[in-house]
């Protein structure tokens, strides 16, 4: 273990052992009531959780000093950041809800490789990333994920176009569309899901189809 209690006001990550070194691994979840400080280094998860309530707040989370594995965070309203990323790379997941008539808990963890299955991208011309959000309890009308990234050539495929990045999600056994929201160099957003399971970004690798009449 980390000798960490399960449940502290604040927490300040400071390790600076270099590459490699400057992790701070879980052995079970621990909640942060304050302020979860990031100064350097990343906290490696593995099944375990960074849980934060309501109350709690995350600073200084960036490149190189982020979670990597799962953050839960509890909200009833507002647009929570979750500050993941996987072994190399920092890749936050933003969502702002629409309509929360029942605050709950939200996990939300990134790994360092495509999406398993035929998401329908590209994975010649995606970002390298699968996300996973897990809700629990939350009751909201729809929300709009902002999944980010480093950017083409470092976790993104060189010669993607991140102009023309969708989101797919996978629920069920079944790929499905998302309507475009905001796309910039580093970032990619949906608008209007309205449930949580794993997401892919990148170029559509679904032919486009017409019709003659």
């Amino acid at each position: 273990g980390n000798g960490l209690p399960a449940t502290v006001n604040n927490l300040t990550i400071d390790n600076t052992g270099g590459a490699g070194n400057n992790i701070v691994t879980l052995g079970a979840s621990h909640t942060v009531n304050g302020v979860l400080t990031f100064t350097n280094g990343n906290i490696a998860t593995g099944a375990n959780s960074i849980i934060l309530p309501v109350a709690a707040t995350v600073s200084g989370a960036g490149t190189g000093k982020y979670v990597n594995g799962n953050v839960q965070r509890a909200f009833t309203a507002g647009s929570p950041t979750f500050p993941i990323g996987d072994g190399s790379n920092y890749a936050p997941v933003d969502l702002t809800f629409t309509g929360i008539t029942t605050g709950g808990d939200v996990t939300a963890s990134t790994t360092a490789s495509d999406c398993a299955g035929s998401s329908g991208i590209d994975t010649a011309k995606s970002v390298n990333h699968c996300w996973t959000l897990t809700n629990s309890g939350t009751v909201f009308t729809s929300y709009s994920p902002t999944f980010n990234f480093v950017g083409v050539g470092t976790d993104a495929d060189a010669g993607a176009n991140t102009a023309n990045f969708i989101v797919r999600r996978f629920s069920g056994g079944t790929w499905s569309a998302t309507t475009n929201g905001t796309r910039t160099a580093t970032s990619t957003q949906a608008t209007g899901v309205t449930a949580m399971s794993d997401f892919a970004v990148g170029e559509s690798s679904l032919a486009n189809t017409t019709s003659t009449v």
